[in-house]
């Protein structure tokens, strides 16, 4: 196997999935087994096999667990893998499956490795959606007993590359940037939630990012907005407010978060996978609310408050005293960013990789928990 790990990771064409998924939809799993056969060759291991069992006789999830989009899988070491993929086939949107599939491939090569490496069978579950399932493999898990791989943000962008290399040809230092507490994003809400209540912290429906644009109305050097691309998510009265309160803004580059000292790092129906990775690589301060439902990343245990993110609590109740702290303390503000900064460009691909594959060694088999 090619010990560069980007070959790994070269992502699948949209097309190839839906025809794929149309294929699936009229009862045929040829086409997924032959590209599944085809992508597993061109990242180096031609030497194993992959198969498909569509078989009930593996847990299938109910309707509150269908959006982790859940998947078993077997390993046998050496030889080949497994895939249970009944329970994916529950989803009730085409789409979803779609999805799930795409991010199937983008990380089937953490799991060949897994082959090479394993010296003893075992069934895995993997959780493909934005939630991580309990006792499930997955990208952003809230408890646990469930256990954190990279995301397929930073595998298909091999750890952010591009990002990495545009920096290399022209950083701003972090004395050089607009001293701004900045934020950008898009919320997802239902088109039956009311303002009221997604500010309110204790209401099953809370959104954190609206809860911060509208906190940070009245606070100087704040400058968090919404991009406009939430508008088929979300109900008429949230954008009328949204744009009567002057908080919505036509979309921007992402790498504009660079111009700025200051970034936050809020949830919105999970963590920003993307955002705050890059945002630690462009050596911003990070503001880092606390997530009201516990998520985290893989990386996750090696954030430490106060040395490479500021900590604001989930309910942004100390969001003015932390905003003064900063003002007032820059030079500590400056070596924050400075770790973070580090922290973000230790850990690459084949690091996390590797660490994906040994915390997956480590996990419960699921035949049994199941």
């Amino acid at each position: 196997m090619n010990s560069d790990y980007q070959i790994l990771f070269p992502g699948i064409e949209w097309y190839k999935i839906t025809d794929i998924v149309d294929k699936i939809y009229e009862g045929d799993i040829n086409g997924l087994s032959y590209e599944f056969e085809n992508f597993i060759n061109s990242i180096g291991f031609s030497n194993m096999d992959i198969y498909f069992d569509l078989s009930k006789n593996i847990w299938s999830p109910n309707e509150e667990e269908q959006p982790y989009w859940p998947l078993f899988l077997t390993i046998k070491p050496k030889s080949n893998i497994t895939i249970y993929l009944e329970p994916l086939l529950r989803l009730s949107k085409k789409i979803e499956l779609a999805h799930a599939l795409r991010r199937l491939f983008n990380i089937i090569g953490i799991f060949c490795l897994c082959v090479e490496r394993f010296k003893r069978e075992k069934t895995i579950y993997i959780s493909l959606g934005d939630w991580t399932a309990e006792y499930a493999i997955g990208f952003n898990p809230r408890t646990n007993n469930a256990i954190a791989i990279p995301d397929v943000d930073y595998l298909n962008s091999h750890a952010y590359k591009n990002i990495k290399t545009k920096l290399e040809r022209n950083n701003i230092s972090w004395k050089n940037k607009i001293p701004e507490f900045y934020w950008r994003g898009d919320i997802s809400t239902s088109k039956n939630d009311f303002l009221s209540n997604l500010v309110d912290y204790n209401h099953k429906k809370y959104c954190p990012r609206i809860a911060l644009i509208t906190k940070s109305k009245n606070i100087s050097n704040m400058n968090c907005k919404i991009i406009e691309n939430f508008e088929d998510e979300i109900g008429t009265k949230i954008i009328d407010y949204v744009k009567d309160e002057n908080i919505f803004c036509k979309n921007v580059a992402f790498e504009d978060s660079n111009f700025f000292r200051y970034s936050f790092d809020i949830d919105n129906h999970s963590n920003d996978w993307k955002g705050l990775f890059s945002k630690f690589l462009f050596g911003n301060t990070i503001l880092k609310v606390g997530s009201h439902q516990g998520f985290f990343q893989w990386y996750y245990d090696k954030l430490i408050q106060w040395t490479n993110f500021i900590p604001i609590e989930p309910d942004l109740s100390d969001l003015n005293e932390k905003i003064d702290w900063c003002i007032s303390h820059q030079e500590l503000c400056e070596a924050i960013a400075s770790s973070g900064s580090k922290l973000a460009s230790m850990l690459d691909l084949k690091y996390s990789v590797d660490q994906a594959v040994c915390r997956i060694m480590a996990a419960p088999d699921a035949s049994i928990i199941f």
